[in-house]
């Protein structure tokens, strides 16, 4: 069983349940769907899903002795380290020039670091992730996005 494995599991375990709690003290809405508090549950309910079956693998892994342990190299880190220091950047400037123009660059520009892809598909790929989340929360869902 990898230690490491098993630790994120149980880590991101008690992360998701703590973000559930949070999450259903949310005002319910009329209907499911239209409530403020659907994407917060429906994102804790995956994580906690998902915390599971990392416990999960980690255990079946130990029963059929296999050994997971990838050591971390200093490339992993600098490639972490970029999306923390992107990701505040992003958090920094898109109450500033608003969230959709905010998104587009900060989608693009994390295709373009961690793929190698090229940049017309960059382009594309967040501008349907920005349409998709346009008609998720804002047509579907009556949730209204920063601007």
């Amino acid at each position: 069983m990898s230690k490491k494995d098993l630790g994120l599991g149980v880590f991101m375990g008690v992360i998701s349940l703590l973000y559930l709690m949070q999450a259903f003290q949310l005002p319910a809405g009329q209907h499911w769907l239209n409530s403020s508090r659907t994407f917060p549950l429906l994102l804790g309910f995956g994580l906690l899903l998902l915390s599971i079956l990392c416990i999960v693998q980690a255990y079946r892994q130990k029963q059929r002795g296999e050994k997971n342990e990838t050591p971390i190299t200093k490339a992993m880190l600098l490639r972490g380290l970029f999306f923390i220091v992107v990701t505040l950047i992003y958090l920094a400037v898109y109450p500033m020039i608003g969230f959709f123009p905010a998104t587009f660059i900060y989608v693009v520009a994390m295709l373009l670091f961690y793929r190698e892809i090229k940049w017309y598909t960059a382009f594309i790929v967040a501008g349907a992730t920005l349409l998709f989340i346009h008609l998720i929360f804002e047509r579907l869902l009556f949730l209204p996005l920063p601007t």
